[in-house]
Formats: C-alpha cells, structure tokens, sequence
C-alpha cells in the first residue's frame, strides 16, 4: 500500500510538472505515451500494486461568474485480478443543480489495439442512496456509473470525463476541488 501511495505521488508531481508539454500533447502522442507506458507496467515492476496510474492530465478554465468546465482525462492499467475487478466500474457523484458531467471518451486498450466503448450503451445515472443514511434526500444528487463488462488482467482503461458548472453555489465566486491522493 505504502508503494502504491509512493508511486501515486510520484505520477502525480510529474504530471504536474510536466503539464505544459503533456497539455500540448496531441491525441496521437498521448495514445504513443500510454502504450508506452502499458508495455513498461507489470507485476514484476510494480510488485504491490493492482492498478497502476499511466497517465492524467486535469484542465479546469473558469470565468469571472464562476462558473467552470472541467476536463479529466485518464489511463490506468490492470495487474492483476483484484485490480481488474476495481477499474470494471467508475461512479461519479454530481448535482443537477449546479453541473452537468458527459463521459467524453471510454478506451479499452488490450495488446497494442484501441477498443472504443460506447459509453451511453456503458452507463446510467441514479440517485444516490447514500444520502438516506443522513435522513436529507437531495433528488439532484446522483451518481454517474460507467460498467466496463469485457476488461481482461493487462488491460487499460482510458477516461475522458468532462464536468461542466452551470450554477455557482455562491454568487461570483468559483469553488471546487482537487484530491491530491486517492482512489481513481
């Protein structure tokens, strides 16, 4: 765990380093990057991990009202089988009130070849139950979730998610956040 939480920082601070010249990165030379990446990736190399980050570039732009477009984009390869069944599902959680989230693009890559799976066909939006257990219910709060059926142990997933705010919580001011650490 100790090795995953390292290597995750690693990632992180190259990605955030090295964000001028990935965010100038065309789709192409991302596509070259991550198969790189999925070549080099294994148990051998990373003994304690399930699931290993490839790579992750995050473009927020917002304007004066405070209203934002939030784009991640994401790839992150299975080691093994506990890892393949964690990158099978992804939930996002939202509001209706305040954004809209759309899964841009959903790519399974599998021995050098790029799977595109549809994600309307892939996905359903629900209300989240977690709120009962406070006794608040919210009907705009709902969660996202993306099934991924046909992943193999190997296998990368690739993410484009895109979160748009169409109303600010508070008037002219802009607020959101980033987890340095966690769960993808």
């Amino acid at each position: 765990m100790k090795v995953a939480i390292k290597f995750f920082l690693c990632c992180f601070l190259i990605c955030v380093l090295a964000k001028p010249v990935s965010a100038a990165l065309s789709n192409a030379d991302t596509l070259k990057f991550v198969t790189d990446a999925i070549q080099s990736s294994t148990v051998k190399k990373y003994p304690n991990a399930d699931t290993v980050l490839l790579y992750n570039v995050e473009n927020i732009r917002y304007d004066e009202k405070g209203l934002s477009v939030s784009t991640d984009e994401y790839y992150q390869k299975a080691l093994t089988e506990k890892g393949r069944r964690e990158l099978r599902s992804f939930t996002f959680h939202f509001n209706t009130t305040y954004e809209t989230i759309k899964i841009e693009k959903v790519l399974i890559l599998r021995r050098g070849k790029i799977h595109p799976v549809d994600p309307a066909k892939n996905s359903k939006i629900s209300i989240d139950a977690s709120q009962m257990g406070s006794n608040i219910y919210d009907p705009a709060n709902k969660i996202l979730t993306l099934t991924l059926p046909d992943l193999k142990v190997g296998d990368a997933v690739g993410l484009k998610v895109t979160r748009i705010a169409k109303k600010t919580r508070i008037p002219g001011f802009w607020g959101n956040y980033i987890a340095l650490q966690g769960n993808m």
